[in-house]
């Protein structure tokens, strides 16, 4: 089926036969308890970071890179976040939403290309969007200079799965 396009609600993208509990969740019936939407950008968002203890998937969509760990620390997501890596969840994510797990180059932080800090779970940075913007070669020039660490840079359509004491592998659509 492809990625889906941006703008698209992660529940509609990810809601076809087969696929296990929803954007982010447990294997399980769509509704059931590990089938989460977890939107921190609404009145009180209770208790975020215990909905998050027990998934096994969490997948980040794009955005803003210097926003969204500041908003997740803020309440208490990072640490959750961390603790899910840490116990072996898989972690996912799109643009800004890949960066995060890492840190990286962004546009999110007024004109030009900046070094930002994701959440640290990947050591070395992230690049989105190699072969569609600019950003690789500002990339390169910063982990040249020494501004950025070895920073891995990924096509449009293409995915790195890491894994602790795994090589990494590319895939593509």
């Amino acid at each position: 089926a492809g990625p889906p396009r941006a703008g698209t609600d992660a529940r509609t993208a990810f809601a076809r036969p087969g696929w296990p509990g929803g954007p982010i969740g447990r294997a399980g019936a769509p509704g059931a308890p590990g089938d989460t939407a977890l939107p921190l950008f609404r009145p009180h968002p209770a208790a975020a970071a215990e909905r998050l203890r027990g998934e096994d998937v969490v997948y980040v969509t794009g955005g803003s890179t210097a926003n969204m760990p500041a908003v997740w620390e803020l309440h208490g997501v990072g640490g959750a976040l961390r603790e899910a890596w840490g116990r072996g969840a898989v972690m996912a994510g799109v643009s800004a939403g890949a960066i995060c797990w890492f840190g990286g180059l962004s546009n999110s932080l007024g004109a030009g290309w900046a070094p930002v800090a994701g959440i640290g779970l990947v050591a070395g940075g992230f690049c989105p969007h190699a072969d569609s913007d600019p950003r690789r070669l500002e990339a390169s020039r910063l982990v040249e200079r020494g501004a950025m660490p070895p920073t891995l840079a990924v096509d449009d359509g293409c995915a790195v799965h890491l894994a602790p004491g795994a090589p990494a592998r590319a895939l593509t659509a």
